[in-house]
């Protein structure tokens, strides 16, 4: 299902690759021609890899197939892949098959459904109230994925929904897990109105913590958008400095298990403001020698005499202290 345009990171060990594009005409001529039998497999990671490559390979011959996974099958996650494939599609079948999601027993399906709502064929006023309707009953995760989906659409509706819960943010009634996607949703939306009401709600914020404007970051976060993060965005890159698990760089310092090391506020702290504390061994120092050149690396040791440092993938060098 990638194999068009691949990552520019490796899948297995975050290595930039590079981008480049292959041909996929031969590939979907022969998927064709087995995707209906692997969609029928008793193994479910094989039934959700088959639904996923089905819609990025616009197999419209097995939309029936996809639309009744999307309903019958036992695995949760077989019924998420079914539908996303059919919203990859546009295929005829989603509304339908939006509808009955909306009434799955597992949130991560019907937040799914929500997620594709905005851009289905299903009228934005309509969209607009199953929206509100998981505002009021759904779970957090779901109210987070209903959030974006109301910045989403530009219809009066939504923006009258928005006004509501930026309420709640304003008095203090919205849960720290959607208040970020609260602020996000009405940004969104560039209505004047709701703008001026989020400047105004951050004004009142301290001024002089540089943290201030980050706080609705500590509740409600997904941890498999972070590891997507971690090793496969383009601009954060935190693979070439950091590790997890042995894979990565080490400019940075490790970061398996440090959430039960830290607090969510000492991390958030280390990401907006880094130099205010360092993890010992990687404190980064630029010396000026005796002979009148620069050398910067990470501190490994250091003594009243002398500083041992190292840069990059260079064995550590330690200098003498001039005083």
């Amino acid at each position: 299902s990638t194999w068009s345009k691949t990552s520019v990171f490796d899948r297995v060990d975050g290595r930039h690759l590079g981008s480049f594009e292959n041909d996929d005409t031969y590939l979907k001529q022969q998927i064709g021609l087995i995707i209906a039998e692997l969609l029928k497999s008793d193994n479910p990671e094989v039934q959700l890899e088959a639904a996923s490559a089905a819609g990025k390979l616009a197999q419209v011959a097995v939309e029936r197939q996809l639309a009744m996974l999307s309903q019958t099958s036992r695995n949760a996650n077989v019924r998420t892949a079914a539908l996303k494939a059919l919203f990859d599609l546009k295929s005829d079948r989603l509304t339908s098959a939006l509808q009955k999601a909306f009434n799955d027993s597992d949130p991560e399906v019907r937040s799914a459904a929500l997620a594709i709502l905005p851009q289905s064929n299903i009228p934005q006023e309509q969209a607009v109230s199953l929206s509100k309707q998981i505002m009021n009953n759904g779970t957090y995760q779901e109210q987070q994925v209903a959030l974006n989906s109301l910045g989403s659409m530009q219809h009066p509706s939504a923006v009258k929904a928005l006004d509501q819960y930026l309420g709640w943010l304003e008095t203090g009634k919205a849960i720290p897990e959607i208040q970020l996607d609260i602020l996000e949703a009405v940004n969104s939306q560039n209505d004047p109105e709701l703008a001026a009401r989020v400047e105004a709600f951050q004004a009142k914020k301290p001024a002089d913590d540089p943290l201030s404007p980050y706080l609705e970051t500590l509740s409600g976060g997904n941890s498999e958008k972070g590891q997507d993060i971690f090793y496969t965005h383009e601009s954060a890159q935190c693979v070439r400095c950091h590790t997890i698990f042995e894979t990565g760089g080490t400019m940075g310092p490790g970061l398996s298990g440090v959430g039960a090391e830290h607090t969510a506020m000492e991390l958030l702290t280390a990401l907006i403001t880094p130099s205010a504390s360092y993890e010992e061994g990687y404190h980064m120092i630029t010396l000026k020698l005796s002979n009148g050149e620069t050398v910067t690396g990470l501190v490994q040791q250091e003594t009243e005499e002398a500083i041992t440092i190292r840069s990059g993938s260079q064995q550590a060098q330690t200098l003498s202290l001039i005083h």
